[in-house]
Parts: C-alpha cells; sequence; structure tokens
C-alpha cells in the first residue's frame, strides 16, 4: 500500500507529459505514485510513461478527467488525488497535504495555484514564468523556496484534491461512476465532486493550502477544443440540476475562499 495516488488524465499532450511527469516525480517526498490515463492514446505519450516508468491506461477515446477512474479497482493505498497534465506541484506538497488530510478530517486537501494571468480566482498568484518548460519547473520551485508565494490557508477544492480512498470510493471517485454528460470536457465536474463529498459528510470541510502550490497552465488541454464547443459544452447546468443550487449558491453553503484554521 502507498500513501498517495495521484491521477492524470492526458489528451493527446506529449508536450505537456515530458515535463510535468518528471517534474511531478522530483517534487514528491512521501510515497506517492503517479498513474496516468491517456485518453485516445498517441505513441509518444505511451513512450513517455514508459521512460519514467509510470503506470498508465491506454484507451482509445478520450473520457476527459472521467476517465483517471479506470484506476480505481487497482488502488491500495491511503489517499487519492488528482492532477492536470498541465501542472507542476512544488517541492513536499504531498508532506504537508498528507498531514493536513489525516489531522483535520473528514475533509479534502488541495493546493493553491500559480498561473501565468489573472481569473479572478481568489486561489491564484499570478505569476507569469513563461513557456512550460525544465526552466519554468526551476523558476517556480526558487520562488515557492523563497516564500514568494505563501498566502492563508482558506476554503477551496481546486485541483490537486485529495481525500481518503474510502471517501473517493463512497462518491464514485472523481467520475461519479463515469457521468457521461462531462465528457470529455469535464467544466463542472470539480464542484459536482465537492457536492458528493458535501452529501457524505455535513461537516467535510474543503481545505486550500496556502503553503502549498501547483503552476498551471490553464486549460492547455481543453483549449485544443473549437471555442464554440467548449461554450457550448458547459457542465455547470447538470451540477445546478443534481444539486438544486447554483455553483455559486454551494460555493457560498461551504464559505469558499473564507480563511480556516488547520492542525
Amino acid at each position: 500500500m502507498n500513501r498517495l495516488s495521484v491521477l492524470m488524465p492526458s489528451w493527446k499532450g506529449p508536450e505537456l507529459l515530458k515535463f510535468s511527469i518528471p517534474a511531478f516525480i522530483r517534487a514528491c517526498k512521501e510515497d506517492t505514485k503517479l498513474y496516468v490515463v491517456l485518453n485516445d492514446a498517441d505513441k509518444e505519450s505511451i513512450e513517455l510513461c514508459q521512460a519514467y516508468d509510470v503506470e498508465f491506461i491506454a484507451l482509445k477515446e478520450n473520457w476527459g478527467t472521467l476517465g483517471v477512474d479506470f484506476f480505481l479497482p487497482t488502488l491500495n493505498c491511503e489517499a487519492v488525488g488528482q492532477i492536470n497534465s498541465d501542472m507542476i506541484p512544488s517541492e513536499g506538497w504531498d508532506t504537508n497535504l498528507l498531514k493536513i488530510l489525516k489531522e483535520n478530517g473528514p475533509c479534502s486537501v488541495s493546493t493553491q495555484l500559480v498561473e501565468p494571468y489573472g481569473t479572478h480566482n481568489p486561489l491564484v498568484y499570478v505569476d507569469n514564468l513563461g513557456e512550460f518548460s525544465l526552466s519554468l519547473e526551476f523558476k517556480f520551485q526558487e520562488n515557492y523556496r523563497n516564500g514568494q508565494y505563501n498566502r492563508d490557508t482558506v476554503v477551496g477544492y481546486n485541483h490537486p484534491i485529495i481525500v481518503t480512498l474510502e471517501d473517493y470510493k463512497k462518491v464514485g471517485g472523481y467520475s461519479n461512476n463515469f457521468d457521461a454528460r462531462f465528457r470529455p470536457l469535464c467544466y463542472g465536474l470539480d464542484d459536482h465532486y465537492a457536492w458528493r463529498l458535501r452529501q457524505l459528510h455535513p461537516n467535510f470541510q474543503f481545505i486550500a493550502s496556502g503553503k502549498d502550490f501547483v503552476y498551471h497552465c490553464i486549460s492547455a488541454t481543453n483549449n485544443k477544443f473549437d471555442k464554440n464547443y467548449r461554450d457550448s459544452n458547459n457542465g455547470m447546468n447538470h451540477f445546478q440540476h443534481d444539486s438544486g443550487m447554483t455553483l455559486w449558491g454551494f460555493r457560498n453553503s461551504v464559505n469558499a475562499f473564507s480563511k480556516v484554521e488547520v492542525k
């Protein structure tokens, strides 16, 4: 059994994986294992996973982020999370997040975000470090070590989001038992996942650490889709249909972005 399993979806993105996989491996300090699901798998991405000895599943179709749950039957770990292929975590991120998870449950634990431009997301520190590359990774880690990104710990549930494996299974995984309504873009699924966790535990906390970060290139995969297609496949209505509230109604109900104390 490993402490943490982290599931990464990819869709025809070897240009991202060649940096994100080794950067992930370098950043982890615990018994953390990376799993990659290759949607509509391409040869170069398969070869990258093999080169870094990363367990992967090669799918013939594009399931988007839903595809991470093809790993669910084989997971043997204490906790599980998801991370995007356009993300690089800060050094030792898994050590602190696993500690928070253990001492503050029932809860989820997330990093906060460093992104190249502002999106009005309160969990984002804006810092444009250039193209996704080895140089970007080194700049990001140097800035992190220097304390440039430190912030308050607040209520939030952005990727990467970590929960216990037990809770993950009880809510149908991230995918809501492969809920095809969200396929393949998966817009709205982050909130739907959080809502299901809150239904499981009425006192569930969503903790976004102010000491741990990922650099996020922002929709580097979904931007490969035509804009009209993206605009017409917004899953927010599925969230509202199931939860009976708007996205912002749910966020207000959990006091999203408010400061929280952790043990």
